[in-house]
């Protein structure tokens, strides 16, 4: 069976997984923490529209604040670039703000049929500008920088009378904790092949909900590195703005040495505007 664009259109504007306002209308993926077209945690095989798009995402968790504003948007629906300014609250760690800069480009591989997913492949160039020498030292931190390689599949079928989309990405990387506290070890600077998967389900055109994980690299000894993981919800007001709430759950950050470093879970938000 044939899937209809509209099902490949409703899929392309799901972000943390949202759903789109019509089928005639296409405002391109949400953006990731870290600035490329997909869900709020996993980058997807789906390109940004054409059109510029920016994005503010906010993460409030119990110990730390992570905020992102983005710029994004592709070329000839093959190409995408991004740009994104990650900051993170540090909180008890002591750090005070950590800085990050992460420059992001997507190339389409394979368009969505009725038997294959849409395939792309990408990287994420990382820089750390607030990361002290001192404690890079102290935990055996190799690199302030760093980049990330991937390969994503994107697919959208319909089932039971909805839309679904399943997202499944392979990452290499060496990025601890995304890169806030730095790239690889000094014990080991090797690159780890990690998981993102993401599925949704599309409630009606303009509401999806859902949920993602995403496995991450444990390199640094002593500081438990764990998977990340959310539910979401989502709703397109048209198809310039949407917004992103979800429940995320962090895991463990810092937890040895900082006293309330533990169970990080809270509220995570995004709007985001296409021009």
């Amino acid at each position: 069976m044939n899937i209809p664009r509209h099902y490949d259109l409703q899929a392309s504007m799901l972000a943390i997984a949202l759903a789109s306002l019509s089928s005639a209308s296409y405002a391109g993926p949400v953006t990731t923490v870290e600035g490329s077209g997909g869900g709020g945690l996993t980058t997807w095989a789906l390109l940004a529209p054409e059109k510029p798009t920016v994005s503010a995402t906010y993460v409030d968790v119990d110990s730390y604040t992570h905020r992102t504003l983005a710029v994004l948007g592709s070329v000839g629906n093959r190409l995408e670039l991004s740009y994104a300014r990650m900051t993170l609250d540090s909180g008890a760690i002591g750090l005070g703000d950590v800085d990050m800069d992460v420059f992001g480009a997507k190339f389409k591989l394979l368009d969505m049929s009725e038997s294959f997913a849409t395939v792309a492949v990408g990287m994420q160039h990382k820089i750390n500008h607030d990361l002290p020498g001192s404690t890079m030292t102290a935990l055996g931190i190799e690199d302030d920088y760093g980049t990330d390689g991937y390969i994503a599949a994107t697919k959208v079928m319909p089932v039971a009378g909805k839309n679904v989309l399943l997202n499944a990405t392979a990452r290499l990387t060496r990025a601890n904790q995304l890169g806030y506290f730095g790239f690889g070890t000094t014990a080991d600077d090797g690159y780890e092949v990690e998981f993102e998967g993401s599925a949704g389900v599309f409630l009606n055109p303009h509401v999806i909900l859902g949920a993602e994980y995403r496995s991450k690299p444990d390199k640094i000894v002593g500081l438990q590195e764990d998977a990340w993981w959310n539910v979401f919800a989502g709703y397109f007001f048209n198809e310039q703005v949407s917004v992103v709430a979800a429940y995320a759950n962090l895991g463990d950050i810092a937890a040895e040495i900082t006293p309330d470093g533990g169970d990080q879970d809270g509220l995570y938000l995004q709007a985001q505007f296409t021009f």
